[in-house]
């Protein structure tokens, strides 16, 4: 029964634990009743219940909505019946109705703990039915700002904000009822932010916050200049600056500096600056902007950059003097003025302020600090993570002073003698002042990049690491140390001109990293270090060859230690680099991955720590994949290997691991890749039993695919000898083919799988072939959606494949499959009519020839199966299509003659290729390598010949490779003989071939038997494989 009494106590029984079970069952039973919704809105709204009964009704409303508002589709309920599940329910409109009309009051009228929650379930609302069903919303949120009730305006922005914000993706052609809202709005907007402005009370600043990530979020992705025009704009950015400029009460001071910048004044200030350099980066720098801006952004530079700049000083001037700045806000405000050094107006404004910037708010900033001493002391491992953590990057003051250093450097080179003599500087031997040794350090680093490739330093950064860098692995202060090898690490890319000072480096990093005694970040940064200058340095492999097995140990250790991702990095590089050396002990590291791993899964917690735990996980699986590839030669190594990662796969496995599926694939590839045992063919029973979970399985399969082809192709004996596991292979492609979320990746790779298949085993599966072609040509003729032209390629050449096995077999069941509703024979005229169609769109070599071979067959057809009118119906085709491929054949085969296999296919591949290189277009990492990475665009022009459209066939497909893809195989040279046999034993059956190819068909013909003939010369001598019929 439905009602508020009964809703109320089931709410209220939720937050017991004894009880929750049987309540959040009645309610899931109650949800699809007629005003089930209203009445649970009418509880959170009911001001005499109480709070918690409240919080479980919003908490169950907010989901509520979010899973059951929008509309079922169509495709949603046919899904539902074909898989026997109930049709997705949604909320009825009549209920619907209610809710639209009763939740802006709500969340206007609540406590701020029920208003977060009813604020998500309205911008569920908006995303679906604003403006069509709820356009009133906008005229409502404008009564409430418009009255003078105060107090009713913090829930009024609170529902604006999450109107907007479910727009905030939308292209700006998308976003036409969002712009007409905040036109009819933002007047209203601007004036309460200026009348708020004067008053700096708690509540009145809450007011001002919202309202600025109101404005901050409708302009973060599109700039709005029909609503914004340039005067509206000074009128916004001169509202903001003075907020920004406004000051934070004395009493703020009094607290804690930590709880300080959670304080509405910081927040205030932050958002400000949040603004501003999102306007500045990307829609305010004339150099930078799309053509559509570029107005914009010569006025945002002559009216506001400056004024906006003047006031970001005056903040970084209090910093100067000792006065708190939030970290976000000094973060922001680093931010703003490195956007502001592209713009030669603005750098005429910092110039001055230049020696004070880089001294005395970057250094400090980059020096360790006594937050950092603490945390380093106290808990090693959670500061080793936060180096590499990238939301803390972004938010961090010190990756924005980094990034700034760079860019002084790079943009304005004049200033780095005044900046090294500075830096130097710091370098004393007082011990009182390491942490300023620390800074200096760091400076350099961040340097390095720019300074290894201007002309008057380059020749001196070699001399400045050994004298400045290399001692100071030796300080006693750890971090110093620390610092020292990562400022070796950041010079990995310098040309040594003396190798000597490269092996002194590598020693000193060497010896930090297998000290025990160590300090834990230290011995960790000199691993990365190591494997970094082994990435860059031919030299160095020569040099640590001797202690790879060593180091890898130790690294082990480590990550064993810190669940660090990166140190799985320099694993997977040292078992690359050394697979000679790796082999010697490769069962203990293997045993030692498999012990990480364990320790990894039993120590899942914290949501945040769990995510990186499995990047570390992730890493150490991919590094045991590794290790396996570089056994494989070893056959009887590989295989005391197996029984290792087996144990891993049972331990994801029985644990539920869907995190490390992906990986787990990747290891179960690795071990098929050259031989199957008898054990291992229990992964082609997982593979089919993850595909078939519920919700996600059907998402694995493309990382499974490439272990299927191996299963389908590396012991044939042990397919074979079990008729189930061809069944099962089968039917797991059946199961993509008929399921569209497998996404066409998925459905063309499962295809494929059929194709090897079956040209795999010629003669030896005939029982499932007709099964085979069933699956393929439901999907093909009888489609649920459109195919795209990739897949319905691939199906084509299943059913191509399925001639090439036995033509009488295939030529009869495409006769006679659905003869009872198509009519005899007019299934195989309908599939012979579209292989024809898309002859064109064959682009790979694959593609081509198994086209070609098909054909060939039809040419060389019987006279009693010729005679069928589905096959006359495409006589007058056969040549002409042979001809099309084969000068597409033509072109692959003479280009491959003159390039290199790679070569030709990146070049076949069409694409942009990425380039990494020391341009100086690419920001350094916090903590990380300031490099630099550019891409550059090859020259590709899109009407280029078909032989370089092989770039759309995915990688995998290209290497799930077929019999007849071998050299052995000569199309060229089976259609010479064809057409030969053709005109010498039946001429008549020629003449009604070639009869009407016409002259330009006739020299093309001419043109291919000589290049078949001269390819024949040019080939050792081989019996064409002609298929007989």
């Amino acid at each position: 029964m439905v009602g508020m009494e009964n809703i109320a106590y089931l709410c209220a029984s939720t937050l017991d634990p004894v009880h929750r079970k049987a309540a959040e069952e009645q309610l899931n039973q109650m949800r699809k009743i007629i005003n089930f919704g209203p009445m649970l809105l009418e509880h959170v709204r009911d001001g005499k219940a109480e709070l918690p009964s409240r919080t479980a009704a919003v908490v169950y409303l907010k989901n509520y909505i979010i899973h059951h508002w929008d509309d079922v589709t169509e495709g949603e309920t046919q899904k539902a019946r074909e898989r026997g599940e109930p049709i997705p329910f949604n909320i009825h409109e009549q209920d619907r109705s209610i809710l639209r009309d009763k939740i802006l009051e709500t969340v206007i009228d609540s406590p701020e703990v029920l208003r977060v929650q009813l604020a998500m379930a309205l911008e569920t609302i908006c995303k679906a039915d604003f403006p069509g069903r709820w356009s009133d919303i906008v005229q409502r949120v404008n009564l409430v700002l418009a009255s003078p009730q105060h107090e009713l305006w913090y829930g009024a922005l609170i529902a604006l904000y999450r109107l907007i914000h479910a727009f905030e993706y939308r292209v700006s052609d998308d976003r036409s009822a969002i712009d007409e809202a905040m036109k009819f709005l933002q007047p209203l907007l601007l004036r309460r932010l200026h009348e708020l402005t004067g008053d700096t009370s708690e509540q009145s600043m809450l007011l001002i916050k919202t309202i600025l990530k109101v404005f901050y979020c409708y302009i973060q992705f599109d700039f709005p200049l029909k609503i914004l025009n340039f005067e509206m704009t000074e009128q916004w950015i001169m509202t903001i600056l003075r907020v920004f400029d406004s000051p934070v009460p004395p009493k703020v001071n009094e607290l804690e500096e930590d709880e300080r910048q959670d304080t509405i004044w910081w927040k205030s200030k932050k958002w400000c600056l949040h603004i501003f350099a999102k306007i500045f980066d990307r829609y305010g720098s004339p150099k930078d902007v799309k053509k559509d801006y570029l107005a914009f952004a010569n006025f945002f530079v002559a009216k506001l950059a400056k004024v906006i700049l003047q006031s970001v000083f005056v903040l970084l001037d209090s910093y100067i003097r000792g006065t708190y700045i939030s970290q976000r806000c000094l973060q922001q405000s680093l931010a703003y003025v490195r956007q502001a050094l592209k713009v030669p107006s603005c750098w005429k404004l910092i110039k001055p302020h230049a020696h004070d910037l880089l001294s005395r708010v970057i250094f400090p900033i980059m020096c360790f600090k006594e937050e950092d001493k603490e945390m380093w002391e106290d808990n090693p491992i959670d500061w080793i993570l936060e180096r590499s953590d990238m939301h803390a990057e972004f938010m961090s003051a010190e990756a924005a002073a980094q990034y700034l250093l760079h860019t002084l450097c790079k943009k304005h080179p004049n200033l780095i003698p005044d900046i090294l003599t500075f830096t130097l500087g710091q370098m004393t031997p007082d011990p009182a002042r390491a942490r300023e040794k620390d800074g200096a350090l760091h400076f350099l680093g961040i340097m390095g990049r720019v300074l290894m490739r201007r002309k008057p330093y380059k020749d001196q950064v070699e001399q400045l690491l050994v004298v400045h860098g290399y001692p100071e692995m030796r300080n006693p202060e750890p971090f110093i140390r620390y610092r020292a090898v990562w400022l070796f690490r950041q010079f990995s890319y310098l040309e040594y001109k003396n190798k000597d000072h490269l092996y002194i480096g590598l020693e000193s990093a060497r010896q930090l990293l297998m000290n025990p005694a160590e300090h834990l970040p230290v011995r960790v940064e000199a691993a990365l270090t190591l494997n970094e200058v082994l990435d860059n340095q031919k030299a160095a492999e020569d040099f640590l060859r001797p202690h790879a097995i060593a180091i890898l140990r130790v690294t082990l250790e480590l990550v064993h230690t810190t669940n660090y991702e990166e140190l799985s990095e320099v694993l997977q590089t040292f078992v690359v680099e050394f697979p000679d050396e790796v082999s010697v002990c490769a069962i203990e590291l293997a045993q030692h991955l498999l012990a990480t791993f364990g320790t990894i899964v039993d120590k899942r917690g914290a949501e945040e720590e769990e995510r990186s735990s499995v990047l570390t996980g992730i890493s150490v699986l991919q590094t045991m994949e590794l290790l396996n590839d570089c056994t494989i030669e070893k056959p009887q190594l590989n295989t005391q290997l197996a029984p290792i990662i087996i144990q891993v796969i049972e331990l994801i496995l029985e644990k539920d691991l869907s995190e490390y599926f992906e990986e787990m694939f990747g290891l179960l590839t690795s071990l098929t890749s050259k031989q199957i045992s008898p054990a291992l063919w229990q992964g082609l029973d997982i593979c089919a039993q993850i595909l078939r979970k519920k919700d996600s399985g059907i998402d694995y399969f493309t990382d499974m695919i490439v272990c299927l082809y191996n299963y389908a192709t590396r012991d044939a004996q042990g397919l074979l000898s079990d008729p189930r596991r061809l069944q099962v292979m089968c039917e797991m492609c059946e199961y993509v083919l008929g399921n569209d979320e497998a996404g066409e990746d998925g459905q063309c790779q499962a295809a494929k799988l059929l194709e090897v298949l079956v040209l795999s085993y010629q003669g030896l599966i005939t029982p499932y072939v007709p099964a085979i072609m069933q699956v393929v040509l439901q999907k093909l003729m009888y489609p649920a959606s459109p195919l795209m032209s990739e897949l319905k390629t691939q199906l084509i050449l299943v059913i191509v494949a399925a001639l090439y096995y036995d033509t009488a077999l295939a030529l009869d069941f495409l006769n006679k499959w659905r003869a009872e509703t198509e009519g005899e024979g007019m299934l195989l005229m309908k599939f012979l009519a579209m292989w024809l169609d898309e002859i064109d769109c064959m682009f790979g070599k694959h593609d081509k020839k198994m086209a070609v071979l098909g054909l060939t067959i039809f040419m060389r057809l019987p006279q009693h199966l010729r005679a069928h009118f589905a096959i006359q119906s495409i006589v007058a085709k056969l040549l002409p299509s042979c001809l099309l491929l084969f000068q597409g054949l033509k072109r692959m085969y003479t280009h491959k003659e003159t390039d290199s296999d790679d070569e030709w296919e990146d070049e076949e591949e069409g694409e942009e290729e990425v380039v990494h290189t020391d341009e100086e277009d690419h920001e350094p990492s916090a903590g990380k390598v300031g490099g630099e990475v550019v891409a550059e665009d090859e020259d590709y022009d899109d009407d280029d010949e078909d032989w370089q459209s092989e770039g759309y066939q995915s990688d995998t497909l290209k290497q799930m490779t077929t019999p007849l893809d071998q050299d052995s195989v000569d199309e060229f040279a089976i259609f010479r003989q064809v057409v030969m046999e053709v005109q010498q034993y039946d001429p008549q059956w020629w003449s009604i071939l070639a009869g009407s190819i016409g002259e330009t068909n006739n020299n093309l013909l001419g043109e291919m038997l000589r290049f078949a003939e001269e390819r024949h010369h040019n080939t050792p001598a081989q019996q064409p494989h002609v298929k007989q019929q």
